[in-house]
């Protein structure tokens, strides 16, 4: 049986393929296709390559990589699998812990070095933007737009949204297979028959592919692997179980509010504020739950007939 390859957007695949010694050419190749860089990037070494096999199924785990250059400064780069709608505070958080861990006590801030954090996103974060996939954020004058800082940079690369070939060259001005567009679709799936021709033929994918044949093959990778995905899906699954549990202690409180508005302000002032719809749904609740005209009229402080006139009108609407 052929092996099935792991997928390279599991976030412990991606650093078991990126952060092994052997990597660094990779590495490297996927940061200059981010980055595109006016000069080489050449790394010094890599901070963090160790996987906490015994975390694997941590969902608060941090499994990214931490890269230095030859020149001092720092790229943390890390596949994000979940969107757990904080990344912009993520990233920026990552960036300033990064940055002010340059410096020990009595340092000179002079000293600091250029820091960039890159999140390659398995799901989209900004799909106002449809035909951009890749977003980059730098300390900017507010007023003079080509005035930056380059100590400050966030990429954020969205995997899952792949544009057309012209819209591709659109947003870049390179031809549609640039090298970002490759790298995206070989982290999206690794045995498209479409990539097989090019990554035979050009030796950085042949190496990096190779070496995710070789993780593929580890039966501990596989395990780890497979806790990612556990753990992802017990994830996604306790957070549709309380938007579910949220939603019904929303819509029970709407209705406890609306019958507190309307003993507390009265029909009058549910009108003059537009109301009125909500006092209808509150007044035809209560009479599905068996309460009589007479009781609800009591409860809303309204006229009995004012209550039947609702219920009648909400019948014929209906």
């Amino acid at each position: 049986m052929p092996l099935t390859l792991l997928q390279p957007s599991n976030d412990i695949v991606f650093k078991m393929l990126f952060a092994a010694p052997n990597s660094q050419e990779s590495l490297t190749a996927l940061l200059k296709a981010v980055l595109k860089p006016a000069n080489k990037i050449k790394i010094a070494t890599i901070k963090n390559p160790e996987i906490p096999k015994n975390e694997a199924a941590e969902k608060g785990i941090i499994l990214d990589i931490l890269v230095e250059l030859t020149d001092g400064s720092l790229i943390d780069v890390e596949m994000q699998v979940v969107d757990t709608k904080n990344i912009w505070l993520r990233a920026l958080y990552y960036w300033a812990r990064i940055y002010a861990n340059q410096l020990q006590r009595g340092e000179d801030y002079r000293t600091l070095k250029p820091t960039t954090v890159i999140f390659i996103l398995n799901f989209e974060q900004f799909p106002d933007i449809p035909l951009h996939f890749h977003h980059v954020f730098m300390l900017q004058h507010l007023q003079l737009a080509s005035y930056t800082h380059p100590h400050l940079r966030l990429d954020f690369v969205e995997l899952p949204k792949l544009p057309s070939a012209e819209d591709e060259a659109s947003e870049s001005g390179a031809p549609a297979h640039e090298q970002l567009t490759i790298w995206r679709r070989f982290l999206l799936n690794p045995e498209a028959a479409d990539l097989q021709e090019l990554i035979m033929t050009d030796p950085i994918f042949k190496k990096t592919k190779e070496q995710l044949e070789a993780v593929s093959n580890d039966p501990e990778a596989r395990r780890l692997a497979q806790l990612r995905e556990d753990a992802r899906r017990n994830y996604d699954s306790s957070i549709g179980i309380a938007r579910s549990e949220g939603e019904e202690i929303g819509l029970k409180k709407g209705i406890e509010k609306g019958i507190e508005i309307g003993k507390r302000k009265g029909l009058e002032e549910g009108i003059e504020k537009g109301r009125q719809q909500a006092l209808e749904d509150v007044v035809y609740i209560l009479s599905h739950q068996g309460i009589d005209v007479e009781k609800i009229a009591q409860i809303l402080n309204l006229e009995q007939f004012t209550v039947a006139n609702i219920l009648t009108n909400k019948t014929k609407s209906t």
